[in-house]
């Protein structure tokens, strides 16, 4: 699990989240984590957010301490790079929306640019979690009354039962016509798509 600094989100859903995981923090979120009790893994940064006495902080916690100086990466986009490369096939990403508008659609827009069919990189929110799916179908569970959004990322053909307000081969695209404030009205939801797609589900 990878817990970036945007905005922040509860300790009990970070624990929740972080069960049974490799926790890493980035260095912008460490100086709000650390005094949580959670277990790091890792910190990962160019350390332009972080004071020296937090980092020796971390080492003497028995925290790996991973400097990515890159610039031509954000500090999220080389936390991914880290975890594909090191064979990590599930990545659950927390506190990297809100607080600035253009680091939301960026971290977004990282879903799908990393994507590979043999893993799994979802970001999650307080109430919600975002996916990428592509050239693929899911059985994906839920519960009645959750919301749902689906968004071509750039483009998609889908078809979905389970949801409000079914698509039906229905072209998807980012700057023209996308499926929003939907709802889950049946335990699982049928997912088939063709191209990318955004998907967010929202909890009640």
């Amino acid at each position: 699990m990878i817990i970036a600094d945007g905005e922040a989100i509860s300790l009990s859903k970070l624990q929740e989240l972080a069960t049974d995981k490799t926790v890493m923090v980035l260095d912008g979120a460490y100086h709000q984590i650390h005094d949580t009790g959670m277990r790091i893994d890792y910190l990962l940064g160019d350390f332009d957010s972080i004071t020296p006495e937090l980092l020796k902080a971390a080492r003497d916690q028995g925290t790996e301490v991973i400097h990515t100086p890159d610039q031509d990466f954000t500090d999220l986009e080389k936390a991914i790079q880290y975890c594909q490369n090191n064979d990590m096939q599930e990545i659950d990403i927390a506190a990297a929306t809100g607080l600035r508008l253009d680091h939301t659609l960026y971290n977004l827009q990282l879903l799908s640019r990393y994507h590979r069919q043999q893993d799994a990189i979802r970001l999650h929110t307080e109430t919600e979690v975002c996916f990428v799916m592509q050239n693929e179908t899911r059985l994906y569970p839920a519960n009645k009354g959750d919301g749902f959004a689906i968004f071509g990322a750039p483009t998609c053909v889908v078809t979905t039962k389970g949801l409000r307000y079914n698509l039906n081969n229905t072209i998807l695209s980012y700057d023209v016509a996308n499926s929003a404030c939907n709802h889950v009205v049946d335990d699982i939801v049928s997912l088939e798509v063709e191209g990318t797609a955004l998907l967010m589900h929202r909890n009640q």
